[in-house]
């Protein structure tokens, strides 16, 4: 028979489950803490590290930073003799007397001295240089010279042998900064060779000096301060000093021999030096192995007592908290409301209170319980009936709160300005984009009147009546203007929603869009379709619909200025469409110049310009077509004249037709233009003469030489008169067309590239569209195009050759070759005329005509 009952037997296994519990728990205590104790040891040895690294490396910046200012306070004493000498420009007296002053002031200066360019020594010790002797093959010399800076030489042994010694140099200038010398000093480096060998981290750490050479200059084991030397470093410092020389500054874990250790570096400013530490490992990690070896005994320790504090706690706390845990878990209020715990024998009397107060607790809930259960019917119903109203609530409160959000989101992110207003025209909310649009926020206009702020004075009756009918329940739309907080005006598109309530007017949505990009487009629009893009004047579109405007609304009496463009297509082929298109320009700033506020200027066509003036008789119009004529005659552009053939005509009442009125206007335009067209042609092509004179450099002389040697070659020939005239002025205007050849190829003085020689070549097709351009030159055109050909067919344009070649472009060529080559030019001096008649006969049948030469040669003899 089974001694425990069922719940005896739970209950040890219980028990059991928990001493399993609490071992595996002391276990994994033990792990833990051992985890710990290996991690805090590689942790400590981390920031050793770190430690180590900010130590060694602000040891040797101090140390640096000592050596530094022992340099600087020498490089200073040399930079002030080099500018006592720059600065004053004193004897060679005065500078050994200064020099002496501060080798004695100096003491660590072992030497002081200046030596000129011209091999002068001026020692302040005393010292004479022997017979050879050259200062300016010195290295500190050439260093000096060669840096024009202040230098440090390499160290070196003094002449005794038994001191390291470095020179300080700085070049000397003159005012006009040339050399004149370098001033120099020796210093002994026995105090930085000091401050080495104090320098020494932990218990078997070292320092030293280096050069570039990677020669030991100084040491912390060095003691003898009385006989330095640069010593050679023995074969366990060669792979520190090969890290050391590769780079500037360094802290890197390497070995000197069998010693593991921390080395660092740093170069030494204005020196060839290199400062370097060695720090061994051990000296620093001896602290941490005792640290890590404390924490261990630490954790045994702890690790006792705290499982001797589990054993007292399962005999005092645990056990009996299982039996307590039972018997509260038997509780059932439902099945025995009557259920009460027994008083535990072995317990604490802390248990036992507990149970106590369970009990009790056991006590009200039995009472509670009978008056609960005859409420329960009554509470039932108030419940449903609470459920119902509140599902009602919820079911509102979701549907409020959703077009809360539409209509939050529609203001918040609307694309349109919006504001909301109260029945008083007051500001109460507004979204970001109204912020955009006029630049006010929130709390700058919130129960401010509207109009008042974004609508000015003069809009301000409009904007209010726009308000106020929004206000009286009506939904408004118009387009307008309105102010931004810079008093900016900006064309918006204006719609009002009111908001209503019960039927009642309780406020309004003033909604704004920015249109003004559009007004923008609309405006350019409508610019570009009445203007003229080129000259900025009114279009022909323009004009007529003003011309009808003016005739009904009967501005008389009405005057009307035609006006047309003398020599636009010969500016156009003589110097291209910009130029013309520029005289374009400065006709309408003429224009515009000269008309009043009421005219209408306008280009009705390419050349064409008119004029509508009202209020404005003949006598007026008159006056403004003499004043027009004027500017274009003081406004030249370079050597181009400004002409302009103008009609007027004048409408004086409204029995006459306007339309006739430009009719006449435009005839008596084209009768002025026939009658001054010979003189306008005469002024063109003296603009042009005079153009060419300035772009070639051609003086009178030259065109006068080329006529009078043309004629006599013509009547050699037996020209007619008609073939000499047209020789006579070939002769002057053969190279027309170079005036629209840019000045840095016609200025050149070197031989002109392939390029350049093609924009050359075509001067003489330009040449030929002037001339046709004009009447008066239309029949020497073919001879200007053909001037440049060669008798064999090798000549441009074409390559034209023999007689295809018109007689006048041959005659021609030769009188400008020969005068070319007997005048001087800005590339060479001018010929002998032998030397020129000798090329003339060398080109005979080549480049030019036999015959013609041959001539031209009878001519030149009988010259």
């Amino acid at each position: 028979m089974d001694i425990f009952s069922n719940s005896e037997r739970i209950l040890v296994i219980k028990m059991r489950r928990m001493f399993k519990r609490f071992y595996g728990i002391l276990i994994l205590i033990i792990f833990m803490m051992s985890t710990l104790a290996y991690m805090q040891f590689r942790y400590v040895e981390g920031i050793i590290k770190d430690d180590i690294r900010v130590i060694t490396n602000l040891s040797l910046r101090n140390l640096e930073t000592e050596i530094n200012h022992w340099i600087n306070r020498k490089l200073n004493v040399i930079q002030e003799a080099g500018n006592f000498i720059e600065v004053g420009s004193p004897t060679n007296t005065e500078i050994l007397s200064y020099l002496k002053g501060k080798l004695k002031e100096y003491n660590s200066f072992s030497s002081i001295y200046y030596g000129t360019k011209d091999n002068v020594m001026i020692n302040a010790s005393g010292w004479i240089p022997p017979a050879g002797f050259d200062l300016r093959e010195r290295p500190w010399y050439m260093m000096a010279k060669g840096q024009k800076e202040v230098i440090i030489t390499d160290v070196f042994l003094n002449a005794s042998k038994d001191d390291l010694v470095s020179t300080i140099a700085k070049p000397v200038y003159n005012q006009k900064q040339e050399l004149i010398g370098v001033v120099g000093g020796d210093i002994s480096i026995k105090t930085v060779v000091a401050m080495v060998g104090e320098y020494k981290l932990g218990r078997n750490g070292e320092s030293f000096l280096l050069n570039k050479n990677g020669e030991l200059l100084a040491h912390s084991t060095l003691t003898d301060m009385n006989n330095l030397n640069i010593s050679i470093p023995t074969d366990e410092y060669l792979p520190l000093i090969e890290k050391i020389i590769e780079g500037g500054t360094g802290f890197e874990t390497t070995n000197k021999g069998t010693l593991e250790g921390y080395l660092t570096y740093t170069p030494i400013e204005n020196t060839q030096w290199i400062l370097a530490s060695f720090t061994t490992v051990r000296d620093f990690y001896a602290a941490s192995q005792q640290l890590t070896i404390g924490f261990i005994l630490v954790a045994i320790l702890s690790l006792l007592i705290f499982y001797v504090f589990l054993l007292f706690l399962k005999k005092s706390i645990i056990k009996p908290l299982i039996t307590l845990e039972n018997s509260v878990s038997n509780i059932d209020i439902e099945e025995d409301i009557t259920y009460r715990i027994d008083i535990l024998d072995n317990g604490r009397s802390e248990f036992r209170s507990l149970v106590d107060k369970i009990n009790a607790l056991l006590d009200k809930i039995e009472a509670y319980f009978f008056e609960i259960r005859n409420d329960k019917e009554e509470l039932q119903m108030i419940n449903e009936e609470l459920e119902a109203s509140l599902e009602q609530m919820i079911a509102a409160e979701e549907e409020i709160m959703r077009q809360k959000k539409y209509f939050e989101a529609l203001f918040t992110n609307s694309s349109d300005g919006i504001v909301l207003l109260n029945q008083s025209h007051h500001i109460i909310d507004l979204n970001q984009r109204f912020t955009d649009i006029f630049g006010y926020k929130i709390d700058e206009i919130k129960g401010k009147e509207l109009d008042s702020i974004i609508a000015k004075k003069e809009i301000f009756s409009e904007a209010n009546g726009l308000t106020h009918n929004l206000l009286e329940g009506q939904v408004v739309s118009k387009e307008s203007i309105r102010y931004r907080k810079n008093n900016e005006p900006i064309d918006v598109l204006i719609k009002g929603v009111p908001i209503l309530y019960e039927g009642h007017v309780v406020g309004g949505y003033g909604i704004y869009t920015d249109i003004s990009e559009r007004k923008k487009s609309e405006r350019e629009i409508l610019y570009i379709s009445y203007h003229d893009r080129l000259t900025g004047l009114y279009n022909r579109t323009y004009f007529e619909g003003e011309l009808k405007k003016v005739e009904k609304e009967g501005f008389l009496p009405i005057s009307i200025i035609m006006g047309d463009v003398n020599g636009l297509k010969m500016s156009n082929d003589a110097f291209g469409h910009d130029e013309g298109d520029r005289l374009l320009r400065c006709i309408a700033e003429i224009l515009n110049s000269v008309c009043t506020n009421d005219a209408i200027p306008a280009r009705i066509g390419g050349d064409e310009f008119a004029i509508i003036l009202t209020n404005t008789d003949e006598k007026e119009g008159l006056l403004i077509c003499n004043e027009i004529k004027k500017r274009c005659t003081e406004d030249s552009i370079g050597t181009l004249q400004l002409s302009l053939s103008l009609g007027l005509a004048t409408m004086y009442s409204i029995e006459e037709d306007l339309e006739e009125t430009y009719k006449l206007a435009e005839n008596r335009m084209y009768d002025n233009k026939l009658l001054e067209s010979k003189s306008t042609r005469s002024s063109i092509i003296a603009s042009l003469l005079k153009s060419l004179e300035e772009k070639t450099h051609e003086t009178e002389e030259h065109s006068s030489r080329m006529m009078e040697l043309g004629l006599l070659l013509g009547k050699k020939l037996e020209l007619n008169d008609s073939q000499l005239n047209e020789l006579r002025l070939l002769a002057a205007l053969h190279d027309i067309g170079k005036i629209a050849i840019p000045d840095h190829i016609l200025d050149k003085e070197g031989p002109l590239t392939e390029e350049e020689w093609n924009i050359m070549r075509k001067h003489s097709e330009i040449g030929y569209r002037i001339a046709s351009a004009t009447p008066e030159l239309a029949n020497i055109a073919e001879a200007i195009l053909h001037h440049h050909e060669r008798w064999d067919g090798k000549g441009y344009p074409y390559s034209l050759e023999g007689d295809k070649i018109p007689l006048s472009a041959r005659v021609i060529a030769v009188v400008d070759a020969y005068d070319a080559m007997t005048s001087d030019r800005p590339y060479r001096r001018a010929m002998e005329s032998e030397a020129a008649i000798l090329e003339l006969s060398k080109g005979r049948g080549k480049q030019f005509d036999p015959l013609i030469v041959d001539m031209f040669l009878e001519v030149i003899k009988d010259q």
